[in-house]
């Protein structure tokens, strides 16, 4: 057995770890070695042993395409064409363009991510067209109404934006604790519950309930960023909760929202939640239905 006792590898595509890469190794020397067979495998030079010298070689396991396939590059920033030598080439997207999206399983420079929405320059909603080709007003906001950047409805200052979690994704954290995500917006409701909360109708806007560190039931959503992390919290400050069936502060259980407003706060170390001046608020849709297995 031969292992390596000096020279050169460079990676020049992907990433070997992870099997899809291509790269080439130059002047390596490997001499004689014994390997350990106890887990370890520690390699030992063999006194007076061989040696073998390679000056160059490559590899190559980046998968083969089809010719005149495309893809989009990683970035999204290029459409990559497959040639004639079964090789990935890459064209950069235009300041027109900027963006590679799969239109109709064709990687295309687009202007927009079909169907993803933004507010206008004069306040309306807009939403890009599903070939990614240009932005269109799907709402158009009156006076005191304008464009919210957080939920791309036309709301006026003061007004709380409208949220369901019926169709997320939900996670059983453990016996007390219940999330689910709202992908669309980025926002993560978390139920807590802190004391038991059999089948019944729990009123969150009760003084027990009033705030985050003597809640026994409690909701809370928190508003992430790009990287999931929390940019800014909202607590209940009123709605119903009912539990339909088991314990929600046991393993597993069944219930629903109401008509739930929540409210930004700050909340300090001591679980303390203090409403933000003039903050924003969440209204959770009536009937946001939840239903959570065994852990």
């Amino acid at each position: 057995m031969f292992f390596q006792s000096s020279g050169f590898l460079s990676v020049k595509k992907g990433e070997p770890l992870f099997g899809d890469s291509m790269g080439v190794i130059e002047k390596v020397k490997l001499i004689e070695v014994t390997v350990l067979n106890d887990g370890t495998y520690h390699s030992t030079p063999v006194e007076g042993g061989e040696c073998i010298d390679i000056q160059t070689a490559s590899w190559n396991f980046i998968p083969k395409c089809d010719e005149n396939s495309t893809r989009c590059s990683e970035d999204k920033k290029a459409i990559e064409i497959c040639n004639d030598k079964s090789e990935w080439v890459s064209e950069e997207c235009n300041s027109k363009a900027p963006i590679c999206e799969n239109i109709n399983n064709k990687a295309t420079c687009v202007v927009c991510v079909p169907n993803t929405k933004r507010c206008s320059k004069d306040g309306n909603v807009e939403a890009c067209k599903e070939d990614g080709s240009a932005w269109e007003v799907i709402e158009t906001c009156t006076a005191p109404k304008t464009c919210n950047e957080n939920s791309f409805t036309c709301l006026a200052k003061g007004d709380c934006i409208g949220v369901s979690f019926e169709n997320a994704k939900q996670y059983f954290l453990y016996p007390y604790a219940y999330s689910a995500k709202n992908e669309e917006f980025n926002l993560k409701l978390s139920l807590q519950f802190h004391k038991s909360s059999p089948k019944g109708v729990y009123d969150l806007g009760s003084s027990e309930n009033s705030n985050f560190s003597t809640c026994g039931q409690c909701v809370l959503i928190n508003r992430l960023d790009e990287n999931g992390n929390i940019k800014k919290q909202f607590f209940q400050e009123s709605g119903t909760l009912e539990v339909l069936e088991g314990d929600a502060k046991e393993d597993g259980s069944s219930g629903k929202i109401t008509s739930a407003k929540l409210i930004e706060v700050k909340i300090d170390s001591k679980y303390n939640s203090t409403p933000v001046k003039d903050g924003e608020c969440y209204e959770i849709q009536a009937n946001t239905i939840w239903t959570w297995g065994e852990k």
